[in-house]
């Protein structure tokens, strides 16, 4: 008899990315965890913006960030 217990994918998916490219990608069931995740991650220079997502609502933005380095 197996005992396997299935459990459902996170519920929200957080992007990051620089200039437009995908750098890191995390999945949890807690959103404000994964909104500082990606706010923490992203550098004070270049280019970042991210959002999250709810996988279970039709990949609906949730949140979202876009942070554009100063002009020299």
């Amino acid at each position: 008899m197996s005992d396997t217990v299935e459990h459902a994918p996170p519920r929200f998916e957080a992007r990051l990315f620089y200039d437009g490219t995908l750098i890191a990608r995390r999945q949890s069931d807690d959103m404000d965890q994964l909104e500082i995740w990606m706010l923490s991650a992203a550098g004070d220079s270049g280019n970042y913006s991210g959002s999250v997502i709810d996988r279970r609502n039709s990949d609906r933005k949730v949140k979202a960030f876009r942070h554009s380095a100063p002009d020299s």
